[in-house]
């Protein structure tokens, strides 16, 4: 497993091997965390912003050796690694780079961003955002009038240009509508909401079917986490959350780990494990589940749960939770060889 930990006021990338930690330490700024992978001839990537002089600045740490690609004020990048044969694959600073350099995307300005990249042979899949400048009009029965201005829609960018995922969004809205109804909320005659969603994470299967997740946001709130495959919906996960990682296992049984969402009590955050759209909360205390993999018949989860008062590195096995540290710590990717 690999994840980072803090001693001290120093963060480290540390290395779990069967629970023995090999620490490598990265100083002592502010550190953000989003993605780790360990390559296939050991070397060890953690993918992040680091805080330098009040400045977020995306960076890659390969075996702890820092690459800065980007800085944003007042702001963060999504950074994720992806590691193919002997190139290495970056989404950072809002840009695709492989092996240091930077592809075009066409990405036009507000709205366009990068979240994950994976690659399968050749073909290189990013994901993220797709600005938008629409207006869209959903009738609901019997008389209201529901007017979506599109901020930005969920996007896919392969070699052969960018594909937006907008396809029975409207039945979403309208599922939210109804709800809204259940709760005893007075819908004026006219209904006017911003509308924006976008992917979290990528897996392309062993047959090259392609599942991304992300969530739904109308207005400030998160109103639906979806599952894509091929570019359609199959799920409407379960509650409310953010999904970070994906993986397919038998016949298209599909894993979901993540963690859900309370703006108004972030300690009744939880880590998900969402199978085939069903959630299962895997921390009894405040945590987050940040990558899934199964092996064996058995399914590990990284992340993190509040143990005394701290966030502490775990790891989920089947469910059952084992605390890597007492450091305040996150693991961010499990692999099983």
């Amino acid at each position: 497993m690999v994840g980072h930990e803090k001693i001290d006021d120093e963060n480290f990338i540390t290395l779990w091997t069967n629970g023995t930690p090999q620490r490598c330490s990265i100083g002592t700024n502010l550190i953000h965390i989003s993605s780790a992978l360990i390559s296939d001839n050991g070397d060890v990537y953690v993918a992040g912003n680091e805080i330098i002089d009040g400045v977020s600045t995306a960076t890659l740490w390969t075996n702890g050796t820092p690459q800065r690609f980007g800085e944003c004020v007042n702001c963060s990048y999504d950074v994720s690694v992806f590691v193919s044969g002997n190139k290495v694959y970056v989404v950072a600073a809002n840009k695709l780079w492989i092996d240091n350099v930077e592809q075009n995307l066409n990405l036009e300005g507000h709205g366009d961003s990068l979240s994950d990249v994976y690659v399968v042979g050749n073909n290189v899949y990013a994901v993220g955002s797709k600005g938008m400048n629409e207006r869209r009009d959903i009738f609901l029965p019997p008389f209201t009038l529901l007017t979506i201005d599109f901020i930005c829609v969920a996007a896919v960018w392969t070699n052969n240009g960018v594909q937006k995922l907008t396809d029975e969004i409207d039945e979403i809205v309208k599922e939210d509508v109804e709800r809204m109804k259940e709760y005893g909320q007075e819908l004026p005659p006219n209904l006017r909401h911003h509308y924006a969603h976008w992917l979290q994470c990528i897996y392309v299967s062993d047959n090259k079917e392609v599942y991304t997740a992300g969530t739904v946001y109308i207005g400030a709130a998160n109103v639906a986490t979806l599952l894509w495959k091929d570019g359609n919906i199959k799920y409407r996960l379960e509650g409310e959350g953010m999904p970070y990682s994906i993986f397919v296992a038998g016949n298209n049984d599909v894993y979901v780990a993540g963690e859900s969402y309370n703006s108004n009590n972030r300690d009744e955050d939880r880590a998900i494990l969402w199978f085939n759209g069903k959630a299962t909360p895997l921390g009894n205390n405040r945590s987050g589940a940040r990558h899934v993999v199964v092996s064996n018949n058995k399914v590990y989860v990284a992340g993190n749960e509040r143990v005394r008062d701290k966030g502490v590195a775990t790891l989920w096995t089947d469910g059952t939770p084992q605390y890597l540290t007492d450091n305040q710590s996150t693991a961010y990717y499990v692999v099983v060889k």
